[in-house]
């Protein structure tokens, strides 16, 4: 019965009354209210936007991760930033697939989000998308993001990164590879640090700087 009286005040035309509706669902709402709060993310108000993304923040109900993934798909803009947002901060464990479709979503801020989510749980099998985004982005706060990112992919799956990352390497400009030499030298290795002394001898100065610093 409360979650039936809160779910009816969400429909209210008094502002106030609407947002402390949208911090309830937080609590008594499920997944089935992931979608009204959703579209409040993208409303262009701040003070239920604020709501919303408060309630589909609240970590203990578990049963939004699956519902918020889902949602993502129908949104466009702030709301679908907003979503993949909180998938990252909820440390969604099953939404690295909504993540990668993020990255190529037209909206930087997107796009963004979904490079916040990788950074936080990305694997082995999401880092050549992230090296995607490194060669392909004409942006360069994005490419920093994308080398965030795959810095903490490195940190995080060691080598079973390191195949990907070496068969980046071919072709790729004089950034891609400064970006991929330092994954190199977060994964640590023997193995993964061999290309980065080899690159103490290459003839563009700005990769040999790059491994200097690595080592």
């Amino acid at each position: 019965a409360a979650r039936e009286t809160v779910v009816a005040a969400l429909a209210s035309s008094d502002k106030d009354v609407k947002v402390a509706a949208a911090k309830a669902l937080g609590t008594v709402g499920n997944e089935a209210d992931v979608p009204a709060l959703a579209a409040l993310l993208g409303s262009g108000d701040a003070d239920l936007a604020a709501a919303a993304r408060l309630a589909l923040g609240n970590v203990d109900n578990k049963g939004f991760d699956d519902a918020i993934a889902t949602a993502v798909a129908g949104t466009s803009g702030a709301a679908r930033a907003g979503l993949v947002e909180l998938l990252s901060d909820r440390m969604a464990p099953k939404a690295a697939q909504t993540a990668l479709t993020a990255l190529s979503d037209g909206d930087p801020a997107v796009r963004t989000a979904a490079l916040h989510y990788l950074t936080k749980l990305g694997g082995a099998a999401e880092a050549p998308a992230v090296i995607e985004v490194l060669k392909k982005s004409a942006d360069a706060s994005e490419r920093t993001e994308a080398s965030n990112a795959l810095n903490a992919i490195c940190s995080m799956n060691g080598d079973a990164v390191l195949p990907v990352v070496l068969d980046s390497m071919k072709g790729a400009n004089v950034e891609t590879r400064g970006a991929l030499l330092r994954g190199l030298g977060v994964i640590g290795s023997a193995k993964a640090l061999e290309p980065v002394v080899a690159a103490l001898h290459d003839k563009n100065a700005d990769i040999s700087g790059v491994a200097v610093r690595v080592l």
